[in-house]
């Protein structure tokens, strides 16, 4: 990694003034000193991912600078956190440092605090940071979400109609692969009709996106799935990758573009067809697999387990980007697998949950695991292809591109693996509630 010039000098000195208080008296001009570069228009937010994030350019526009503090939660109204200390990483024009920051005070209004920055071996710098904050759309506390079509109300389908969606991850090529896999789509997008797409995280490769302007969105996401053809909605997760670049610009870009779903590490969405309700519950499985001390992870935690407790649906679906039995190298050997496994033995069971799908893998696979719900992994809709081993939970495993097509006609839900043209790998199908009696679909 080369180190900016910026962030290299043994000097490196924050200083961000503006009024800490709360009665309207004028705040001084915000400033803020980096390496000798002044900064003067720096601004603390609690994002939607309710993380507190500063930010902020040169004089020239030429730099950028981004403090994160993945262990600080908005306050509620009117009260302060006083004391502590929080991890924190500062990114500036591609160059990483991380450190600790000593908390003076925080509100959902302002920030107080104070810490030391390394990068690599280098010597400590100290930092210091007061402004006035505010709380982004969809923050963890405290903030307006933004609204959702779906996200409230249960959608439903004509009296008649099968639901179908379909789920596909790793796939943030832009490669020639990722294209023809859109098209195979759209082809059998008419004979559905295909109500939605779970994008299952890594939805840009190798290292997110940097803006919600970034060139990765047309060239990964607008021209593999063209709207002409694609109109429905992309129901998309954060994938590891995704963590490399800036997360708040995949739940922004939601905003201008009605196609593109992600607004938070956990959210649900609610279909009807042919009497049986399907309860969809998407997770950031980077964050739940993470440290307990960080409050996305119980955040996840605490969202799906109260989604999947309080549905009453015959089929409940969690989605994410790790898989937890997978035979890739990406798979079940895996800290994050073991982990996922632990803290989604109880609440599924428990909940019934019928299906976790997951897009890490680069592989397609098709396992039931003894005692835990089926587990489709979806894992080369970019085209990207590593093969996998199969165990004693193996049902169905190809390395090749694809997607997973599922389709509920009122009798099963049939889940077929496609390759990159859209041809019938192999298919199974669960029985329906009907079928099975009340609480035992898909057994």
């Amino acid at each position: 990694m080369t180190v900016s010039p910026v962030v290299r000098g043994a000097s490196f000195v924050v200083g961000i003034a503006m009024a800490w208080a709360q009665t309207p008296a004028p705040a001084p001009e915000p400033a803020c000193v980096v390496g000798g570069v002044s900064w003067t228009d720096a601004r603390a937010v609690f994002d939607p991912f309710g993380s507190l994030r500063i930010s902020g350019t040169d004089r020239d526009g030429a730099r950028e600078l981004v403090f994160t503090f993945p262990e600080i939660e908005p306050p509620p109204p009117g009260e302060r956190q006083i004391g502590g200390e929080s991890p924190l990483q500062l990114r500036c024009n591609g160059a990483v440092a991380t450190g600790t920051a000593k908390i003076a005070a925080i509100s959902a209004t302002a920030v107080q605090m104070q810490g030391e920055l390394r990068i690599g071996d280098a010597a400590a710098v100290p930092f210091s940071i007061a402004l006035a904050c505010t709380l982004a759309p969809a923050g963890i506390a405290g903030a307006p979400a933004l609204p959702r079509p779906g996200a409230d109300a249960v959608a439903s389908k004509p009296v008649n109609e099968d639901l179908v969606f379909c789920a596909l991850g790793n796939t943030g090529t832009g490669s020639d692969v990722q294209r023809r896999i859109g098209q195979a789509i759209a082809r059998l997008a008419p004979t559905g009709p295909l109500d939605f797409v779970l994008l299952l995280g890594d939805n840009f490769l190798p290292r997110g996106v940097a803006k919600t302007s970034d060139v990765a969105w047309r060239r990964c996401f607008e021209e593999p799935y063209p709207d002409l053809q694609l109109p429905m909605a992309f129901h998309a997760v954060l994938g590891d990758r995704d963590h490399l670049g800036d997360i708040v610009a995949q739940n922004e870009y939601g905003r201008g573009n009605v196609r593109w779903d992600l607004p938070h590490f956990a959210y649900s969405f609610t279909h009807k067809a042919h009497g049986a309700e399907f309860l969809f519950v998407g997770i950031d499985t980077t964050k739940y697999s993470g440290s307990v001390r960080e409050p996305p992870m119980r955040y996840v935690s605490r969202t799906m387990g109260a989604k999947i407790e309080a549905s009453k649906a015959p089929f409940k679906i969690v989605f994410g980007h790790h898989s937890m039995h997978g035979g890739g190298p990406e798979g079940r050997a895996t800290p994050a697998a073991a982990a996922l496994r632990e803290r989604t033995e109880v609440p599924f069971a428990k909940n019934g949950v019928t299906l976790y799908l997951a897009g890490g893998d680069h592989h397609l696979e098709l396992l039931q695991p003894e005692g835990r719900p089926l587990e489709v992994i979806s894992g080369t809709g970019g085209g990207l292809v590593r093969s996998a081993t199969w165990s004693a939970d193996t049902r169905f495993a190809a390395a090749t591109p694809g997607f997973t097509w599922f389709r509920w006609d009122g009798k099963t839900l049939e889940i077929s693996f496609r390759d990159a043209d859209g041809n019938v790998l192999h298919v199974h199908r669960l029985a329906g509630p009907a079928a099975a009696g009340p609480g035992e679909a898909g057994k």
